[in-house]
């Protein structure tokens, strides 16, 4: 299964364009279009009722054009609206949280102990960045934690992760590709020496 998944991911990362959300397919992700705030509102609800008793916390939006990102979802404080994970302007997808699962949680406060723990024994000081989101040339994604280093080199962009960990706990191999398709190809740094790592865990 392991070759099988790294097989399908060297497919996902040289297939041509700039879209990463594109292979998030329905029956797996849940497909609703985009047709205003209280339709939205509807299929939330929707989408978290059709949930329970699955893992599939993560549903599709479709047709959000930048214009509606930008006025909508993108600094939205306020459930649903600011559940958004990723957003994808190729293809006029947003991925929507409906609700983080306990065990996807605690992998991710476990693994970022461990990583802080571990930089610290060799003299890195690394700076915690959390799940927050991150705008990159593909798009917008939210990690579920990240790193990068407090001393960074001349030039480094200090708003691009060096580090990021996505947990597969209850994803598909799809939403796992799509991850990484984003870290990998979406930096804005320009040096191969700034590229991001990307972790994953799949238990």
């Amino acid at each position: 299964m392991a070759a099988c998944f790294e097989s399908d991911t060297e497919r996902a990362m040289d297939r041509p364009g700039r879209a990463f959300l594109d292979n998030l397919l329905p029956p797996i992700f849940q497909h609703y279009p985009y047709r205003g705030r209280s339709q939205f509102q509807n299929d939330f609800e929707a989408a978290s009722e059709a949930s329970q008793g699955t893992f599939n916390e993560w549903f599709i939006v479709t047709g959000v054009n930048k214009d509606i990102f930008e006025s909508v979802f993108s600094e939205a404080q306020e459930s649903p609206f600011c559940r958004w994970t990723a957003y994808d302007p190729q293809v006029e997808k947003l991925l929507v949280r409906i609700m983080a699962g306990v065990p996807h949680e605690t992998a991710s406060r476990v693994f970022d102990h461990m990583v802080l723990q571990a930089a610290d024994a060799t003299g890195v000081t690394l700076q915690p960045l959390g799940s927050g989101r991150h705008s990159g040339s593909m798009g917008n994604k939210e990690a579920d934690e990240a790193w990068r280093p407090e001393r960074l080199p001349v030039g480094r962009n200090r708003h691009w992760p060096s580090g990021v960990l996505e947990v597969g706990y209850s994803e598909s191999y799809p939403k796992l590709q799509a991850d990484l398709r984003f870290w990998a190809q979406a930096s804005p740094c320009t040096s191969h020496n700034d590229e991001t790592e990307c972790l994953w865990r799949q238990d």
